[in-house]
């Protein structure tokens, strides 16, 4: 990531293998505070994480649509009488995570959006 450093970006790619905060300062040879405050106040890093996470999100949120269709399938050999339960609850569990991670995914741009244009009108008041 742009405008981190060689020591941060081994951080955030620990936190986002999913690795505990100590963990990621561990491998990236820093302190479990230097990085508690890299999280709440070092901007670019933030920014960087944040990115991160939503690029993460969309690569999962493919891979759920690309189960949809096996997932429905499922659910209708089910109907059907032609589906073991297992693959009954594993299609009820990819349709109900796609439509929650697909909510999320909204609500996340609606959120940005309008920090964006709270920005904006911070540096334009128009008072």
């Amino acid at each position: 990531m742009e405008g981190l450093t060689p020591k941060q970006q081994k951080a955030l790619d620990a936190l986002l293998r999913g690795c505990t905060q100590e963990a990621a300062a561990r491998e990236a040879g820093v302190h479990r505070r230097t990085l508690e405050r890299w999280i709440r106040q070092n901007a670019a890093f933030q920014q960087a994480l944040r990115d991160a996470e939503r690029d993460a999100l969309a690569r999962v949120s493919r891979r759920l649509a690309a189960l949809a269709d096996s997932a429905c399938d499922a659910l209708a050999q089910a109907l059907a009488g032609n589906a073991a339960a297992a693959q009954v609850r594993a299609a009820d569990v990819v349709l109900g995570r796609l439509m929650t991670l697909r909510e999320l995914v909204d609500l996340e741009a609606r959120v940005s959006a309008l920090e964006g244009k709270h920005e904006l009108e911070g540096k334009n008041p128009t008072t």
